[in-house]
Protein backbone atom coordinates (compact mmCIF):
# COMPACT_ATOMS: atom_id res chain seq x y z
CA UNK A 1 0.00 0.00 0.00
CA UNK A 2 2.86 2.30 0.74
CA UNK A 3 4.56 1.56 -2.16
CA UNK A 4 1.55 2.46 -4.35
CA UNK A 5 1.25 5.54 -2.57
CA UNK A 6 4.60 6.61 -2.86
CA UNK A 7 4.63 5.46 -7.06
CA UNK A 8 1.10 8.21 -6.71
CA UNK A 9 3.13 10.90 -4.92
CA UNK A 10 6.42 10.68 -7.45
CA UNK A 11 3.91 10.45 -10.28
CA UNK A 12 1.77 13.63 -9.41
CA UNK A 13 5.24 15.48 -8.51
CA UNK A 14 6.28 14.63 -12.09
CA UNK A 15 2.94 15.64 -13.49
CA UNK A 16 3.43 18.74 -11.92
CA UNK A 17 6.63 19.41 -13.16
CA UNK A 18 5.64 18.67 -16.57
CA UNK A 19 3.11 21.38 -16.05
CA UNK A 20 6.02 23.83 -15.16
CA UNK A 21 8.16 23.07 -17.73
CA UNK A 22 5.05 23.44 -20.38
CA UNK A 23 4.10 26.55 -18.83
CA UNK A 24 7.40 28.02 -18.72
CA UNK A 25 8.11 26.84 -22.74
CA UNK A 26 4.72 28.98 -23.34
CA UNK A 27 6.08 31.59 -21.63
CA UNK A 28 9.38 31.35 -23.87
CA UNK A 29 7.47 30.98 -26.71
CA UNK A 30 4.96 33.86 -26.37
CA UNK A 31 8.48 35.72 -25.44
CA UNK A 32 10.38 34.18 -28.68
CA UNK A 33 6.71 35.53 -30.69
CA UNK A 34 6.57 39.05 -29.06
CA UNK A 35 10.86 39.75 -29.71
CA UNK A 36 9.81 38.85 -33.69
CA UNK A 37 7.48 41.05 -34.19
CA UNK A 38 9.62 43.85 -32.32
CA UNK A 39 12.28 42.83 -34.78
CA UNK A 40 10.12 43.18 -37.81
CA UNK A 41 8.68 46.86 -36.40
CA UNK A 42 12.79 47.75 -35.99
CA UNK A 43 12.92 46.23 -39.66
CA UNK A 44 10.35 48.04 -41.09
CA UNK A 45 11.47 51.49 -39.88
CA UNK A 46 15.14 50.63 -40.72
CA UNK A 47 13.73 50.21 -44.14
CA UNK A 48 11.79 53.48 -44.15
CA UNK A 49 14.49 55.32 -42.69
CA UNK A 50 16.89 53.98 -45.69
CA UNK A 51 14.42 55.05 -47.96
CA UNK A 52 14.75 58.50 -46.62
CA UNK A 53 18.34 58.57 -47.01
CA UNK A 54 18.12 57.53 -50.52
CA UNK A 55 15.60 60.39 -51.37
CA UNK A 56 17.09 62.93 -49.44
CA UNK A 57 20.41 61.83 -51.19
CA UNK A 58 18.79 62.34 -54.55
CA UNK A 59 17.82 65.46 -53.77
CA UNK A 60 21.18 66.73 -52.54
CA UNK A 61 22.45 65.22 -56.04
Amino acid sequence: MSLLLMCMVTSSCRDSENEKEALELERTVQKIDSLEMEMDKINQRIDQISDEVEETVEEIN
